[in-house]
């Protein structure tokens, strides 16, 4: 089987990771091939910012449950209370994918889902696991939020678009789930 394929079919969320760091120069290939993702008039306005350090990648989750206990959505205050739930799975690398305010892409959140899809490929490639983080996304607007995210690089007048973790999965993959059946549609 083709090793593009392999990757995309093998690839799995990982919500468990080793401790261990990534090698410097694994962590290079995958921002290579983020970087590499299309993007809307190839404007390539994204912003990666990646942080491997774990007291920050904590802190930042704390952060993020202040945010989500104050916050006036009763899901996300809900989310707030899962005092146990750790939001970016004790990976050791998590990475903000942020894109100018002002792109001239018509479609910056997915243009970093672009780059966030090659990176997660990538992580595979490698044998390491990774995860799509949604909850920056929601809460990006949220002053404290805000204010930790421009503390980890994310610049000014960028606009949170995506995150995903990154690391060696603790334990086996798991198992992929059923493919529903009549989503596609060929005309001819």
């Amino acid at each position: 089987m083709n090793n593009v394929i392999e990757a995309i079919l093998s690839r799995r969320s990982i919500r468990k990771y080793k401790l261990d760091a990534i090698t410097e120069g694994d962590l290079q290939q995958i921002i290579e091939a983020a970087k590499y993702a299309p993007s809307g008039m190839n404007a390539q306005s994204w912003h990666f910012s990646v942080i491997q350090n774990r007291e920050k990648i904590e802190a930042l989750e704390a952060v993020v449950y202040e945010a989500l206990k104050g916050s006036e959505d009763p899901y996300l205050k809900k989310m707030g209370e899962l005092a146990e739930f750790h939001y970016f799975y004790g990976a050791p690398v998590l990475v903000i994918i942020s894109n100018a305010a002002n792109s001239i892409s018509l479609s910056p959140v997915s243009d970093a889902a672009l780059a966030a899809g090659n990176m997660m490929l990538a992580a595979q490639a490698l044998d390491l696991g990774s995860c799509w983080i949604h909850i920056l996304t929601r809460l990006r607007d949220e002053p404290g939020v805000k204010a930790a995210l421009r503390a980890l690089g994310v610049p000014k007048g960028y606009v949170v678009c995506s995150a995903l973790t990154l690391g060696y999965p603790d334990g086996p993959l798991p198992k992929a789930a059923e493919r529903r059946e009549g989503t596609v549609n060929i005309v001819e």
